[in-house]
Order: C-alpha cells, then structure tokens, then sequence
C-alpha cells in the first residue's frame, strides 16, 4: 500500500461534500447558505493553492496520470472546481448586487450534474475495474507508485488554509444579516 492522498486534500475533498450538502439543503435559510458558501469558496481556494504547490498526485500537473485521477476523472474534477468557483461567485454578486439569482441557479444545477457524473466514474472504478476507491478515506491505495509526503512548508500552509476556510463560515454566519434579502437591502437607505 501506497500513500497518495494526504490528509489536508482528504480533509478539502469531505469538507468540500459536508459543505456543499450544506449549503443545498440552506438554500431557503440565506444566512447560512452564504457562510457555508464562502466556506465553499475558501476550501476551493485551498484546492487551487495545493495543485499548485507542487504535492504530488495533487498538483495539477499529475491529474490524469495514474494513480492521481484518470484523464476523464481529471476533466471532471476540473470541472467541479470551475464550477464551483462560478457558484460562489454568481451568489456573492446576487446577494451584494442584487443581480439575478438564474445565473448562479444555473451553475447550482449544473454542479448536481458533475456529481452525478463523479460518482458514476467512482462506482464504475470500484465495480468494474476492481480499484480501491477508498484511498480517499485512509489515503492508501495499492499500487508500484512513489509515496507521499509532506514537508514542512506543505504542513503548515495546509493548517493555515485549511483553519481558514473551516472558520470563514463562522465567522460570516455571525455578522452577516439573515433578515434581509441582500446586503443591498440593508445599507440602501443610508
């Protein structure tokens, strides 16, 4: 056994579903979808920052090469975190601007879609292929592949970020304001 995902991108990818979760049964309760979503907006962030930093089977320049995600798996994923980048963004312009709510509705839906097809690539990798999908959980999948691991540096950003993003949706749960419709509303008549 092999250790290819590290803690921090395991703690990204269950973050990232506990959130999302989150912030699709909160849509009616608007305080709370916006914390949960710049929670969202933070782990992505976090994401964009590790395939970058140079991790192996996380850094971006690994995606389709085994044992990271397979070509198609890698299109998808990319795809997740475009178009959760989108959402986030077309609801922080709906709720700041007061512009249509269609736009980031849009990306919402299609995000149910990328999952759907996530979840297909998973259950067909485990069902068909016989591949130990659960690395995901304890990190280790089976395989003639290096093993990872974290300096020091990679250590302490992944902290720093990863606190951020968890604490973000606190601290943005208590000051933003669940009465009004949209910050717009709250400072329009001063």
């Amino acid at each position: 056994m092999r250790y290819i995902w590290s803690l921090p991108n395991r703690v990204f990818h269950w973050g990232l579903v506990i959130f999302i979760l989150i912030a699709y049964l909160s849509d009616d309760y608007l305080r709370l979808h916006i914390a949960v979503g710049i929670g969202v907006l933070s782990l992505v962030v976090f994401r964009i920052l590790w395939g970058v930093l140079g991790i192996k089977y996380s850094d971006f320049k690994d995606w389709g090469k085994e044992p990271s995600h397979n070509k198609i798996a890698s299109i998808v994923m990319g795809l997740i975190l475009i178009d959760i980048l989108l959402i986030c963004i077309t609801g922080l312009f709906s709720y700041f601007y007061n512009i249509s709510e269609d736009i980031h509705e849009f990306f919402a839906n299609s995000l149910y879609f990328l999952i759907a097809l996530h979840l297909l690539g998973v259950s067909k990798e485990f069902l068909i292929n016989k591949t130990n999908v659960f690395s995901i959980f304890n990190g280790y999948k089976k395989g003639e592949f290096e093993s990872i691991k974290l300096n020091s540096f990679q250590k302490l950003i992944s902290i720093i970020l990863l606190t951020i993003s968890f604490i973000s949706p606190i601290v943005v749960f208590i000051f933003v304001d669940g009465n009004s419709d949209n910050y717009y509303e709250l400072y329009e008549d001063d």
